[in-house]
């Protein structure tokens, strides 16, 4: 199992990603700010760089990783409503 969050979309992000071959994992768990396309229709393309990081893993291992991920801010758009005041 490997467990993680704010994946990023960074080279250091991705030869993290592909670092996981050696531990060779039954499931991924991430634990939000997958994409980073705050919520927004127009960054559709994010999840697809997203679910690009794991190719080579899943090439190596010659199976697909089952990944469970939960929502984070940057995944719903809470930044970029940053200038929105909240009531409590």
């Amino acid at each position: 199992m490997a467990v993680g969050g704010d994946v990023s979309m960074t080279q250091e992000g991705k030869r993290i990603t592909q670092n996981l071959v050696d531990y060779n994992p039954d499931i991924i768990i991430i634990g939000g700010d997958n994409t980073y396309d705050d919520g927004m229709r127009t960054c559709y393309y994010s999840w697809d760089n997203f679910y690009n990081l794991f190719d080579e893993l899943n090439d190596k291992l010659n199976r697909l990783v089952p990944l469970v991920m939960s929502v984070g801010n940057h995944d719903v758009g809470f930044d970029s409503m940053a200038t929105t005041e909240i009531s409590r």
